[in-house]
């Protein structure tokens, strides 16, 4: 069978495209400018012409599946799978490669074909873990794939290992309770991912998921989970049954929760999702510990990308220089001493000189008084506003009855100093809106939380229970909530992208 594999390496490298056409089987899905096509229907001459394309767009320094080497055998099962590796020069490790064969007119032809990187498979749950490379791919790197064996490498191996940036002190560990397949979120995938679900060979007391069919969204997607809804795919103990039989999750969103992964100029900025309550809490151990781990998450979820213009508030651009300082200054005073409203002081200082073009003096900024508020009712009235709009964005929260908050010394205030500092560095608000924005946020979070520990709920008081419960809204929840309130009343963007709405705040829940 190591002669079959040299067949298939020569044709996968070969302009001849027609060559590794004809290796496949009616059934093994094509690539054909970026769409799957199943071999049977498939038209030979745009295979060829989309194979030539990708071809042209490797030898100008696109990476793919490395062709060139002598492949040597793993395993062969005859019922049909055929696992062999290739020198991989680009990692300088070993390519390793599973592939699905299957008998037509008593010949050997391609099923399917994928990087072998979980437990050996059988020839239908091996088909089945193929497909769901396809779903999760950026178009464009499908679309200059030659067939699914690039597709397949380039999830995996097309980011590299970047340099990773964390924060002191984020901790994580999953502790399985499988709360995110639960109750409180939605669980969007692409709706290529449908032809991954249609090829789970379910059996037995798992037949029932044969065939489910998941439901459209009004923006094209399918939900695979509805809010308020537990995932179809949990056993009886709350364990997934994909990754068990698969050896790892597949959806995007699986394999990433509740890592975050966003680009910077110099790497990725990884940061958590504090609705996971083993994040909030900082179970399990430093995140700069877990770097292999990280990188498959990174590999097979990707990450969100820079947006072309950079602001430091509604009206300030800069450059990417300009945006790490003034952050940086945001987690410094965070990371420091004192009481939250005095650290966010501190940081919202510092980017009001720097929007002004000034330099910071985070020190005098930590012993400056406050200034009186010259209208503090309206103050107040508006911060009540924007706390409403986020507390009915959490189902955690809209039943919970809170008075006006008051800055005092909160129950775990360093782990609500490491939330904050983890918004901040997750880049979300401040990629899509301005940091401003985003440090002002962190301002309406940490009133909530003040909030929170003298508020009641059905349950009676709260106190802590937010960080248990990990109640506070994430990134993906406050997007869209801001963005609501702002295409409501455009002149709330000004408001919100100015630091001195922020420390107008300050000043109201600190006097």
């Amino acid at each position: 069978m190591i002669d079959f594999a040299k067949r298939y390496l020569q044709a996968l490298g070969s302009p001849d495209g027609g060559a590794l056409f004809d290796l496949h089987a009616a059934e093994a899905p094509l690539l054909i400018d970026g769409k799957m096509v199943a071999r049977g229907v498939a038209d030979r001459d745009a295979f060829v012409a989309s194979h030539q394309a990708a071809l042209a767009g490797l030898r100008a320094g696109q990476s793919g599946f490395p062709d060139r080497g002598e492949p040597t055998l793993d395993s062969w099962d005859p019922a049909g799978v055929l696992r062999f590796s290739v020198p991989d020069p680009q990692r300088d490790a070993p390519a390793r490669v599973a592939m699905g064969l299957v008998q037509e007119a008593g010949e050997w032809r391609i099923g399917w074909v994928t990087i072998a990187d979980g437990p050996p498979r059988d020839y239908a749950w091996g088909r089945a873990a193929a497909l769901g490379d396809f779903p999760f791919l950026p178009s464009q790197q499908v679309s200059r794939s030659r067939d699914w064996l690039d597709l397949a490498y380039r999830r995996r191996y097309r980011l590299g290992r970047p340099t990773l940036h964390f924060l002191p002190g984020a901790n994580f560990g999953c502790h399985a309770t499988s709360s995110c397949c639960r109750e409180r979120y939605e669980i969007s995938v692409p709706p290529e991912a449908q032809a991954f679900l249609d090829a789970l060979p379910w059996e037995g007391e798992e037949a029932h998921l044969r065939g489910v069919q998941l439901a459209s969204k009004a923006d094209g997607n399918l939900m695979l989970k509805a809010p308020g809804e537990v995932c179809r795919f949990l056993d009886g103990k709350g364990h997934c049954r994909i990754h068990a039989r698969l050896g790892t999750p597949v959806f995007a969103p699986c394999v990433k929760y509740p890592v975050q992964f966003v680009e910077v100029p110099d790497g990725v900025a990884v940061s958590l999702n504090f609705r996971c309550g083993s994040a909030c809490e900082g179970f399990g151990p430093p995140l700069e510990e877990q770097a292999d781990e990280l990188y498959n998450r990174l590999a097979l979820g990707g990450m969100s990308g820079m947006p072309d213009a950079l602001l430091l508030a509604h009206d300030r651009a800069t450059d990417w220089d300009g945006l790490a300082a003034a952050e940086q200054d945001l987690l410094t005073a965070l990371q420091g001493p004192g009481e939250i409203w005095r650290r966010l002081w501190v940081g919202l200082r510092a980017l009001e000189a720097r929007v002004a073009g000034e330099i910071p003096d985070l020190a005098r900024y930590a012993v400056e008084a406050l200034p009186p508020l010259p209208d503090p009712a309206d103050t107040r009235e508006e911060l009540q506003v924007l706390l409403g709009h986020i507390s009915l964005a959490s189902p955690e929260l809209a039943h919970i009855e809170h008075v006006y908050p008051r800055a005092h010394p909160l129950m775990a205030q360093e782990r609500v100093a490491q939330f904050l500092a983890n918004f901040i560095h997750s880049k979300y608000l401040t990629y899509i809106l301005d940091l401003s924005t985003a440090a002002n946020t962190a301002v309406l979070l940490y009133a909530l939380v003040l909030a929170l520990e003298t508020a009641t709920g059905p349950e009676g008081p709260q106190a802590n229970t937010w960080i248990a419960k990990g109640a506070l809204p994430s990134p993906l929840v406050l997007g869209p909530t801001l963005l609501g309130v702002i295409s409501a009343n455009p002149a709330r963007l000004a408001e919100l992208g100015t630091p001195a709405l922020g420390l107008g705040f300050l000043r109201a829940l600190a006097t």
